[in-house]
């Protein structure tokens, strides 16, 4: 029973921080574009550029 509980919990972290993850690139990215950047910092600090 305690597995199961703590499996919940965590996949239900893991989705939430996904999300959260997902919400603030979104955000970065449409600041960005607004400003007028077309690679946001962000990118370059996590290698993917």
């Amino acid at each position: 029973m305690s597995n199961t509980l703590a499996t919940r919990i965590l996949y239900r972290v893991i989705l939430a921080v996904a999300l959260v993850t997902i919400l603030i690139l979104t955000i970065i990215v449409v600041i960005a574009y607004v400003r007028g950047y077309t690679i946001p910092p962000i990118y370059r600090w996590i290698g993917v550029v």
